[in-house]
């Protein structure tokens, strides 16, 4: 009798506290307020706090601003490109010729930089450069079908805090 008291209690305090614990533990939605999503091309990102939307220009499907610092934004350019697939990334002197493009239209960049990535599963990569105080860092990637370019630019005195939200952007795309 003893025994069953103890298998009772024990049983009515587990069901009184592991769904509590459960809860603890379940995986935390982020808030969807900040994911946007454009079916059309088969990507969404999520902006990080104090990133804010704003009005298309050129062939971009996504223009963002992030939060101003002593005047100073950082901004955010996504656009669809048909040329860029996974194998022509991957190509010997892909990151090059996307250089010598960006020197036709800006001919005071300088390159400053570059690296592999990996946007949820797609082939990529990073190119920074910048043109007098303000830098650009590219992030060019292709999904299966499409090749994307998100173009982000900062001042040279933007904040650590602020440069990682550009790092926070990328990580989110889907």
């Amino acid at each position: 009798i003893q025994m069953h008291k103890i298998a009772t209690l024990a049983t009515a305090i587990l069901m009184v506290a592991v769904p509590c614990a459960y809860a603890q533990h379940q995986k935390q939605e982020k808030p969807a307020e900040n994911r946007l999503e454009f079916k059309e091309h088969g990507f969404a990102i999520r902006l990080p706090d104090g990133w804010k939307q704003t009005a298309v220009k050129g062939d971009a499907f996504l223009v963002a601003i992030g939060p101003a610092e002593s005047g100073r934004r950082l901004g955010l350019n996504i656009r669809v490109s048909g040329s860029i697939t996974a194998t022509e990334i991957r190509k010997k002197g892909f990151a090059d010729r996307v250089r010598a493009g960006i020197k036709k239209t800006l001919a005071s960049y300088e390159a400053d930089g570059e690296g592999a990535m990996r946007v949820d599963g797609p082939t990529g990569l990073w190119l920074r450069g910048k043109v007098g105080a303000l830098y650009i860092k590219q992030y060019i990637f292709a999904g299966p079908s499409t090749g994307f370019i998100a173009t982000f630019t900062y001042s040279d005195s933007i904040g650590k805090r602020h440069l990682a939200s550009i790092d926070k952007a990328v990580a989110s795309i889907e």
